[in-house]
């Protein structure tokens, strides 16, 4: 009891240094989501200019009340590797919401964010936006070439690009202005290992993601 005692005032100073804290003016960084067909969840974290992907299956997470302790294990990831965003799910609400802790350095600062992640928020957020839609691959899955779809309400500067599930670009499928109406593109996956794949959409009017499997 003692010790446990003495290892949450320990914590409760780290978690109150100057140098760690919430950040109460506009960050930096801006975190979107969208959940895939699995309940995997895809997260695109711009931080300081730089485009990161990550994926992350939230049903494989113990989710529980927050634990300051693994809130400093990310304090110590982040200032071993300050250009990195890192994560801690934090714990899931009564109703289904998953609550999130991101960390990341601001100058000499290390911030928190809390994000709180909804499906029912993001169907909602989906549904209200019809400026542009992604389809699913057709066929899928698919050896070794596939046809992406997808249309476009207001044209403009499009891109479409190719993931790995470690969140590396494999492809650019699409990087140009195009016009209102229906677009398909064909993957030729000829030089890719079987494996899932993520295809994003990106438009002026927000990004759509959804996954692909090769199987040889």
């Amino acid at each position: 009891m003692k010790k446990t005692l003495m290892i949450l005032v320990a914590i409760l100073i780290f978690w109150q240094s100057p140098s760690f804290g919430q950040h109460e003016s506009t960050p930096s960084i801006d975190i979107q989501y969208n959940f895939l067909p699995d309940s995997s969840i895809y997260f695109s974290i711009m931080h300081n200019g730089i485009d990161s992907m990550v994926i992350h299956n939230a049903e494989d997470e113990p989710y529980t009340t927050l634990s300051e302790w693994n809130a400093a294990t990310m304090f110590v990831s982040v200032e071993e590797q300050p250009e990195k965003v890192v994560f801690t799910p934090k714990h899931r609400d009564q109703d289904n919401r998953l609550f999130y802790f991101f960390f990341y350095k601001e100058g000499r600062t290390i911030c928190v964010l809390e994000k709180i992640i909804s499906r029912e928020d993001a169907q909602q957020r989906d549904s209200i936006s019809d400026d542009f839609a992604l389809f699913q691959n057709y066929p899928n899955p698919f050896n070794p070439t596939t046809t992406i779809s997808f249309n476009l309400q207001a044209s403009g500067n499009i891109r479409l690009l190719v993931f790995n599930v470690r969140g590396q670009i494999i492809v650019t499928l699409i990087d140009d202005e195009l016009g209102v109406g229906n677009h398909q593109v064909e993957l030729n996956a000829t030089r890719f290992p079987s494996g899932i794949y993520i295809y994003k959409l990106e438009t002026a009017q927000g990004t759509r993601v959804k996954k692909m499997s090769l199987i040889r």
